[in-house]
């Protein structure tokens, strides 16, 4: 993590800065700093490599803190140097700058001593047997058993693939038949109540459970008995004392994998498709590998991902390296040294974001844009050409941690983007052996809080509780403090905290009931991330705000008191979200929202509506046509204009080059439909966009964009079409080959879905390709989908004959429709 922090020094070259340090007499000292940063690299490196050995020594210690000193000091010489560049009036820095944390690290240079190295992961293959064995194990049919509730244990080392193949059984069709709805997965850190399956014959798996008290097994017996005979209670552990612990169950110990199964997940991760039929020799030589690793899931997984892809000397080189002298032990399970080994491999940037995940506790779900984030505001991410964005940067990390199998059970959005993804708890252990002393998570128990602290996330309510230890902890270095539960306690001393905490990079404060925030906000100078969130009573943000230059993540969903954000929010020239969802108070956009051009996510943007007499300046629609790097979804929220405050309008095409996924109009009802009209005229959304909703939409007719979807949107997923009450006609959207969902409804006036029966009859053979949904609801005047077709030709084509409440409605047969909603056809 400290050697990402100083391979970003090392790069550092910015013009306004020396500048700067001209102008005080100091131009060579940026230049003297980023050549110590690249001198103590060696040491880094060193350090890195001997982490065990020299975790916690206190050179080590003090070199890292000089590092982070360094790296804050940078970053405040080049946030002020950059505020002058755009307010000549901004306030300089004082000149003793930079030669304190420089005299720190030489003077540590001096004292350079030598330091050690770390690797691993899972799998599903060749465990049918295994399986069957379990589920015989379950199945009530049979039972000569006495007891109501009976437990059944399967134990084996870490990495064996034990929670993988208990879902395999809890998954199975015969275990859903015998158990029906009352099954329940319990990881060891689930509170949840278990009340629920009392008195009916249940399924209850408790997944690494590292408990050998007996007494509490007694207990938990005692509770469990009032489940129907028949109830199963399926144990994953480590260790056989827990097995023990339990009293009279069967245990299942389970080994690992035969040597053929090994081989063919070796062949599954390391080889690419038919590889190994080119090239016999790499076969002998990964064969050598696999047995190395000693017949075990997530080792073999681990180390076959790392030479994915990887040319025949890298195959030697690790064929001959000695990563197998592997310590079997059955407390800590696999070898720690073919996961170190693995871990080795990354770059140093790829290390910092794997040990980033360390705060978060043990299957836990973790969202990839949060923790991607974090990462961006740690500065973690760094781009190896010009060209390469940093959300291209955030991609690639996360990539590369996924290929090499330290995430899984991931899951991915509508879109097939990965949205959320685990740990495997062997690879946790990892993450928090390496992130070391610099990262607490705060529990019931912490009551102090350690010097060396620089990233604090919270794993339970403990955080009100703990809340005054943190605000008069002096000077704290913290760079994190990150909420990982919403508990909606009390707000605490917020302006302690902000006063303390001068270092964060990130503060996450939301769902605390906040309803103000200090100014001396505005002094977090290296803030980029700040989760405000889910603060139900929050009405105004402080000005100071604006002041946060580095900002570059801001969320304030939720906060549903929101009436608007500071005037000047364009000097927030920085930030790429903006997450407004669920603002409801919100009454317009400030205006020069077009200078943040670094957005790349913007959940909402108004128009119109507020106060017509405010003299304050709004923001207008045109503002998004600067805003090219738009990304994911907009809601676009159409206020009302009165009759002498017209929308200012100019060109158009305003979000033709963002690159959204999703887009909503919203538009409040408006006596003059005109408005509408010209401000949708103006949008023309990005071709490539998948998902639309428009929604109160007053004008007579669609925007020219939206009347030639075909051609305009051919990328369409879905679309909704809801509350356009005037609208008369509809475009043809039966040439869209990928819509899957239509949803059409409240459109009083529509008569026809399409009008043009010549143009219908040519599309036949290609109506709607992919449409899987289809909704009508409250079309009091449709009459049938073509205008001028005949019931004849319909049937002729297969259509039908849908009544609803005494109204016939002819609709055209659907090649792929799954799900057909329709109703409130009548007419009044």
């Amino acid at each position: 993590m400290i050697l990402s922090i100083a391979n970003t020094l090392c790069s550092i070259k910015n013009k306004e800065l020396r500048e700067l340090c001209s102008s005080f007499g100091n131009e060579s000292q940026p230049d003297e700093l980023q050549y110590t940063v690249i001198s103590i690299k060696a040491v880094l490196l060193d350090a890195e490599s001997k982490h065990q050995e020299l975790e916690g020594l206190d050179w080590i210690d003090k070199l890292k803190d000089a590092v982070y000193d360094a790296d804050d000091l940078f970053d405040e010489f080049i946030t002020i140097a950059q505020q002058l560049k755009r307010m000549p009036g901004a306030r300089s820095p004082k000149r003793q700058g930079i030669s304190s944390p420089l005299r720190t690290i030489r003077f540590l240079l001096l004292i350079r001593e030598e330091t050690r190295h770390y690797v691993y992961e899972k799998s599903i293959i060749g465990r049918e047997a295994d399986k069957e064995a379990i589920v015989g194990m379950l199945l009530p049919k049979f039972d000569t058993r006495k007891e109501n509730v009976s437990f059944a244990t399967v134990v084996g080392m870490g990495g064996l693939g034990k929670t993988a193949l208990v879902q395999l059984v809890f998954n199975d069709d015969r275990i859903k038949e015998a158990f029906g709805d009352w099954m329940k997965w319990v990881c060891v850190s689930d509170k949840s109540s278990l009340k629920e399956i009392f008195w009916k014959r249940f399924l209850l798996v408790l997944d690494d459970v590292r408990n050998e008290n007996s007494e509490l097994w007694f207990e938990l017996k005692e509770l469990l008995a009032l489940g129907e005979k028949g109830s199963r209670v399926l144990i994953t552990s480590r260790s056989k004392k827990v097995a023990k612990a339990i009293g009279n169950c069967p245990i299942y110990e389970l080994q690992g994998l035969s040597e053929d199964s090994s081989w063919e997940l070796f062949r599954r991760m390391a080889f690419k498709q038919g590889e190994e039929l080119e090239d016999p020799n790499l076969v002998d030589i990964g064969k050598v590998i696999t047995k190395k690793c000693a017949n075990i899931p997530l080792c073999i997984r681990v180390i076959g991902s790392l030479l994915y892809g990887q040319d025949k000397n890298n195959w030697l080189w690790l064929k001959s390296n000695d990563f197998a002298k592997m310590r079997l032990d059955e407390e800590n399970g696999i070898m720690s040294s073919a996961l170190i080994f693995s871990y080795n491999q990354l770059s140093p940037e790829s290390k910092s974001c794997f040990s980033f995940c360390s705060p978060f506790p043990k299957d836990y779900v973790m969202k990839k844009d949060v923790v991607v984030n974090l990462w961006l505001a740690q500065g973690y991410l760094v781009s190896s050409h010009e060209d390469q964005s940093i959300g291209d940067v955030g991609e690639e990390y996360f990539s590369v941690l996924l290929r090499r199998c330290f995430f899984h059970d991931i899951e991915r959005d509508e879109y097939g983007e990965v949205h959320s993804f685990k740990m495997h708890d062997l690879i946790h252990d990892l993450a928090q052996e390496v992130a070391g002393k610099e990262f607490l998570m705060l529990t019931y128990n912490t009551n102090h809080f350690r010097g060396g602290i620089r990233h604090l996330s919270t794993a339970s309510s403990a955080f009100s509780e703990n809340w005054f230890s943190l605000s008069y902890c002096s000077n704290v270095r913290l760079r994190t403090f990150f909420q990982l539960y919403s508990f909606y306690k009390t707000s605490g001393d917020v302006g302690a905290i902000l006063s303390n905490c001068r270092r964060l990079r990130v503060l996450d404060l939301h769902d605390l009931a906040i309803e103000t925030l200090p100014n001396t906000l505005g002094k977090l100078l290296h803030l980029r991330y700040l989760d405000l969130s889910c603060n139900r009573n929050m009405e105004m943000l402080p000005t100071s705000i604006t002041k946060l230059h580095n900002l570059q993540i801001l969320k304030l969903c939720r906060c549903e008191k929101l009436k608007q954000l500071p005037e000047d929010m364009s000097k927030l020239v920085n930030l790429r979200m903006l997450d407004l969802d669920r603002c409801h108070s919100l009454t317009h956009m400030p205006a020069g929202m077009d200078d943040l051009k670094c957005l790349h996510t913007l959940t909402k943007f108004l128009v119109g509506g507020g106060d017509v007499s405010s003299r304050v300046k709004k923001g207008e629609l045109i503002d998004l046509k600067a805003l090219v790097n738009l990304k994911g979804g907009l809601c676009i929220e159409v206020g009302e204009f009165s009759t002498k405050c017209k929308p200012n309008v100019v060109g158009g095409d305003y979000i033709k080059n963002a690159h959204l996924k999703a887009l909503e109009i919203k538009c409040e009802e408006s006596d003059d439909c005109s408005v509408h009209e010209t401000l949708l005229e103006c949008l023309h959304p990005n071709h490539d966009l998948s998902k639309i909703l428009m929604e109160g939409y007053q004008g007579i007719k669609l925007p020219t964009w939206a009347s030639l979807m075909e051609a305009s949107l051919p990328w369409l997923v879905s679309i909704m079409l809801t509350d356009l009450n005037e609208l008369q006609h509809l475009p043809s959207l039966s040439g869209l080959c990928h819509l899957k969902y239509l949803q059409l409804l409240y459109l009083l006036k529509v008569e026809h879905i399409e009008s043009d029966a010549a143009y219908a009859s040519v599309l036949m053979t290609t109506f709607f390709p992919s449409l899987e949904k289809l909704t009508l609801f409250k079309m009091p005047q449709l009459k049938g989908w073509w205008r001028g077709l005949s019931w004849v030709e319909m049937e002729a084509g297969g259509g039908c004959l849908v009544n609803d409440n005494g109204t016939d409605v002819i609709l055209p047969s659907f090649p792929h429709l799954r799900e057909l909603i329709v109703g409130h056809f009548a007419r009044a």
